[in-house]
């Protein structure tokens, strides 16, 4: 998954939006355990508010 300013990409599709809505409601459902694993594992990775990846 990845954001994207409004003026560099048009609206995302209905299925698209379907989909991350999804998405969203499982990672909001994590543990910070849960969350702390899979930064460690590479599988997600945390960034800052402006874009740049937070050093571990």
């Amino acid at each position: 998954m990845f954001g994207f300013p409004k003026s560099g990409q048009d609206n995302i599709r209905d299925d698209e939006e379907e989909q991350l809505k999804r998405a969203a409601r499982v990672i909001l459902a994590f543990s910070d355990e849960q969350i702390d694993q899979l930064v460690a594992s590479g599988q997600f990775e945390e960034v800052s508010q402006d874009g740049e990846k937070v050093p571990q």
